[in-house]
């Protein structure tokens, strides 16, 4: 106990969401399917992914205009 809380230490595998996010997705389309994943995105994603870090995607919003104005749309401002 700490003060009035329990505290439990637990050794995490990741302590990055990128890296939980690759380990995730790094199934077959069977699988990354039975996750909920739609069929077109399991079948690309199978076969290969990136994860862009945060400066990465506004740099590419940066020289793709229709994906800046998605971001803007999506998260009600302006990112670029």
């Amino acid at each position: 106990m700490e003060g009035i809380y329990w505290v439990s230490e637990v050794k995490r595998n990741f302590t990055h969401a990128d890296q939980k996010l690759r380990d995730s997705l790094k199934e077959n389309e069977k699988n990354l399917k039975a996750k909920g994943i739609a069929s077109y995105p399991a079948k690309s994603i199978s076969k290969k992914f990136d994860i862009l870090q945060p400066k990465e995607i506004l740099n590419f919003s940066k020289r793709n205009s229709c994906f800046a104005e998605f971001l803007k749309d999506y998260f009600g401002k302006r990112v670029v």
